[in-house]
């Protein structure tokens, strides 16, 4: 999953667009549908994320919860970041927390893979919500207050491979993991989501959720293992040597990653 880039910058491949100089609260419902589908970047290759973010940021929720069940796939993938971007308010009590994780859930096993990405993407802004307003040092994912981090225990508890996949695809951003506390959720998310791949058939490991699950496994571990190479190069070379030709394949997906190649020299 692409993040927002720092500073706020126009994340890495998303399509030149030119972006709503206005405030996107500001409009009614019809107003920014078009606006959002105008800038959306597709049809294409790449949807335009930094729209994304900005929907996420600037329109209210109800308008994003309802955008999060609609039929496009670019208008949901604004509404879903943007309800997942809401857990972080601090106007959301433990119940509204626990109809965002509902609406999140659902948004995870989506059809749609845009539409997943959204999920991780809105926890990631969610992240950067929770780590800028708390005291120096707050760690999102890590945190037992976090809300971030409630949503990705209860959904690690799950061996439902799209929640897994959810879990991994939202921790596993660089940004996220500059504290080893950090990494250490990411490590062990993927060595949880190793285990529960390799534990399910192979007739099983070809259908769509965990083949997708596969995916994101294939890049998961080159980004744990780079935020913290000492904790996590271990663990990575006993997947190389694992007696399960399933954990060696995905050690050696991840070896092509640039950032974990650069690490090994």
């Amino acid at each position: 999953m692409t993040g927002l880039s720092p500073g706020g910058l126009a994340p890495k491949g998303s399509p030149t667009v030119q972006l709503p100089p206005q405030d996107l609260g500001s409009l009614s419902v019809p107003e920014l549908r078009a606006q959002l589908l105008a800038g959306s970047g597709l049809p294409g290759p790449r949807a335009n994320l930094a729209l994304v973010d900005r929907c996420a940021a600037e329109v209210d929720l109800v308008t994003l919860t309802d955008l999060s069940e609609d039929a496009d796939e670019y208008l949901a993938m604004c509404g879903t970041a943007g309800v997942g971007r809401a857990t972080a308010s601090t106007a959301v009590g433990s119940d509204d927390l626990a109809a965002l994780l509902d609406i999140l859930t659902e948004r995870a096993r989506d059809d749609r893979w845009r539409v997943r990405e959204a999920v991780a993407r809105g926890l990631q802004l969610a992240a950067d919500v929770v780590q800028q307003a708390g005291a120096p040092g707050t760690i999102a994912v890590a945190d037992p207050s976090s809300p971030v981090a409630a949503v990705i225990s209860t959904w690690a508890a799950s061996d439902d491979p799209l929640l897994t996949r959810a879990v991994l695809a939202t921790v596993c951003e660089p940004r996220l993991l500059r504290a080893p506390e950090a990494a250490a959720v990411a490590l062990d998310a993927c060595g949880r989501a190793t285990r529960l791949f390799v534990a399910a058939d192979a007739a099983t490991r070809r259908t769509a959720p965990w083949a997708s699950l596969r995916k994101t496994l294939e890049y998961a571990w080159s980004v744990a293992v780079a935020a913290d190479p000492g904790a996590g190069l271990p663990v990575f070379r006993a997947l190389e040597d694992d007696p399960s030709p399933v954990v060696r394949s995905l050690a050696q997906k991840n070896l092509t990653r640039a950032r974990l190649a650069t690490i090994l020299g």
